[in-house]
């Protein structure tokens, strides 16, 4: 198959890990004679299916000099560009229709996530016009719950609430959805500041915080997830932190199965809430 010169991200291309006696080797001389020609204009490299895409053959100084003057793409010789044209077309037309009427977010996200099967974040980035913070957003959209998804999808969840709640421990992610679809919030904006604070910290972070102002005996566990988390007295007593459906902490005395709601929310910090603990656990003796 006959070089072709394509422009690709720096970042898909990797160095070759066999023995540099070995690099040239696999090559058809005819190849690597055009590979040759063409290297004081560009580097030259192989396509190898993976997450990276490319292997360089020749052209270090070339890549250096792209990276010197802080370039993301690099026009490149593909010695043999077996990229299939399924693909090719596929990261075409995904390029020419995201961002326009008919295609939502939610589709987006997929088809970045299936080229992502081929390319790099910022390597879909590069082909799509688009910044990598923007693939990488919409593939997140990926990680939200069900009826977030089926809620964006009938337009009754921004966009970027969706993507503040696709963030949160899996298991407050339809609570909190639950809480927006049922007039809780006064706006998108304030609903996002919410979700941005329970997302912040896990019910762990916020034991071992507490473990500063409860004592060296103390000791901290992580929980099944995100929104629990052990914490074991002095004495051997085993409490439960629970991060809850509405963003209340809730702290339970396993021993005793006695709890109580400590006074403060998600937005008052971790060391406020952690401070909240120590002060609150001796009532539960």
């Amino acid at each position: 198959m006959p070089a072709i010169v394509r422009t690709i991200p720096i970042d898909s291309i990797r160095r070759y890990t066999a023995p540099i006696r070995e690099h040239l080797d696999i090559l058809d001389p005819d190849v690597l004679a055009d590979a040759v020609t063409n290297l004081h204009q560009r580097p030259v490299v192989r396509y190898v299916p993976s997450p990276h895409g490319y292997v360089l053959v020749l052209g270090e100084d070339a890549i250096r000099t792209a990276q010197r003057h802080a370039r993301i793409t690099v026009e490149a010789l593909v010695l043999n560009d077996t990229q299939d044209d399924a693909m090719k077309n596929l990261i075409d037309a995904v390029a020419e229709r995201i961002g326009q009427p008919g295609i939502t977010p939610l589709e987006e996200a997929v088809l970045f996530h299936r080229l992502s099967k081929r390319y790099s974040t910022h390597g879909i980035a590069a082909r799509t016009g688009k910044l990598p913070a923007y693939v990488r957003s919409r593939m997140e959209l990926l990680d939200l719950c069900p009826d977030g998804q089926a809620a964006l999808g009938e337009n009754r969840l921004p966009i970027g609430l969706a993507w503040h709640i696709s963030r949160l421990p899996a298991g407050l992610q339809t609570p909190f959805l639950h809480r927006w679809t049922g007039g809780e919030f006064t706006n998108a904006r304030t609903a996002e500041a919410a979700a941005r604070a329970l997302a912040a910290f896990s019910a762990y972070d916020i034991a071992q915080a507490a473990l500063d102002h409860i004592g060296d005996l103390w000791g901290a566990e992580p929980g099944k997830d995100d929104t629990t988390a052990q914490l074991r007295a002095w004495d051997g007593t085993p409490f439960t932190l629970t991060i809850g459906a509405a963003g209340e902490f809730r702290l339970n005395n396993d021993q005793l199965n006695e709890g109580l709601t400590l006074p403060v929310s998600a937005g008052d910090g971790i060391d406020v809430i952690a401070r909240s603990l120590a002060g609150h656990v001796g009532h539960l003796y």
